[in-house]
């Protein structure tokens, strides 16, 4: 009984957090390791790395201790870029995410393609010169997306059986109508994005961006007809336009005590919007690779977010949601980071603030040293 009652609270409290922010919205899913998820942030990051290809895993789950289900995602990347004219790029990738979340299994299925346009502004000359550049990108992602549900997994308040000692039986009608609902929907997804980096010196650069997500608002609903409540009265409507999401982000490196220093400090913000939802996100990493073994790195940061807080059903405000804290290693042509997200909203009352764990892996693909990039460094 004590930990049906928990889950119930918590459920209804991530609910009423939803409502309490509009009728729900729904919202996508996404990482706090932000750009080793490029694909997730801004098609115009496709092929911006040191290297020719790439391929990259991600993986995250949260809400496992509080949930019968724990909420998993994961991600699969593909991306690369060729030289076209002089000092141009043409960037490429492939993406796959795939989220499930709760008893019904809810999931999100997402693959697509990014394209985008690097163009040069600006290179120095001579030796030196060479570490200093600027590109502007624009980029644009086609693909499609599912959502589906398993309806006979869910459980109503007409299944629960009080003579059970407090469990649902879901051999009790729960007095929905089947044929109004469906259990997928496909649609089809454009993003797009701009951004700009410049590097200044080894080890010195700063990058700022933007993106636009769900430009075409396609249809979600996984609804027939409109749903009717318990006096058998319709309301709303079935179709559910998936809002659309845009994202501010921005960054850079800076080398501390000199030219020759292994320390550099990597401060970055990404803040987002979609539809009543509002995540703001900042924080500092500092990176060690020694000039001497530029083939091995270690990275440390934490990071703060900041979101909708739940504070009565017809209000929410912004408020401390979690701390982040991140740990990454780059190893010859490997990258690998691990992520843990502490809460500090009032869910910490729940799950003790035990938040998600998330983890990232890449595998870089040496390109043509003649035609080298000198990407800047992300967080």
């Amino acid at each position: 009984m004590k930990l049906f009652f928990k889950q119930l609270f918590f459920g209804a409290f991530v609910g009423a957090l939803l409502v309490g922010s509009q009728q729900v919205g729904a919202q996508d899913q996404r990482y706090s390791q932000y750009y080793t998820s490029p694909a997730r942030m801004n098609p115009a990051l496709a092929g911006v790395f040191d290297g020719a290809f790439r391929l990259g895993l991600n993986y995250r789950t949260q809400w496992g201790t509080n949930m019968n289900k724990a909420y998993n995602s994961a991600s699969f990347t593909a991306d690369g870029r060729s030289g076209v004219f002089t000092d141009d790029y043409i960037g490429y990738g492939f993406n796959a995410m795939y989220d499930r979340a709760g008893m019904g299994g809810y999931g999100i299925t997402e693959l697509g393609f990014d394209v985008n346009y690097q163009k040069k502004l600006y290179q120095g000359r001579g030796f030196a010169g060479k570490e200093y550049k600027q590109f502007l990108i624009a980029g644009t992602h086609v693909g499609i997306g599912q959502r589906t549900v398993n309806w006979d997994k869910l459980t109503y308040s007409e299944q629960y059986d009080t003579d059970a000692s407090g469990y649902y039986n879901q051999n009790i009608s729960s007095g929905e109508n089947s044929e109004a609902v469906r259990n997928s929907r496909i649609y089809p997804e454009f993003h797009a994005g701009l951004l700009w980096w410049g590097t200044f010196g080894k080890r010195r650069s700063a990058f700022a961006g933007g993106s636009l997500y769900h430009l075409n608002r396609p249809d979600i609903s996984l609804f027939w007809r409109p749903p009717v409540d318990t006096s058998g009265s319709s309301f709303g409507t079935p179709i559910e336009k998936l809002p659309m999401r845009f994202t501010i982000h921005g960054g850079g490196e800076i080398q501390v005590g000199g030219r020759g220093s292994a320390i550099s400090l990597l401060p970055g913000a990404v803040f987002m919007f979609q539809g009543p939802s509002t995540e703001l996100n900042f924080g500092l990493s500092m990176k060690y690779q020694a000039p001497k073994y530029d083939d091995f790195g270690l990275r440390f940061g934490v990071w703060t977010r900041i979101s909708n807080q739940f504070v009565s059903i017809s209000d929410a405000t912004l408020g401390m949601d979690a701390v982040v804290v991140h740990v990454g290693l780059d190893f010859n042509q490997f990258q690998f980071g691990f992520s843990y997200d502490a809460t500090l909203s009032k869910l910490m009352a729940i799950n003790n603030t035990r938040g998600s764990f998330e983890f990232s892996l890449f595998y870089i693909f040496e390109g043509d040293t003649k035609r080298q990039m000198g990407c800047p460094t992300f967080n």
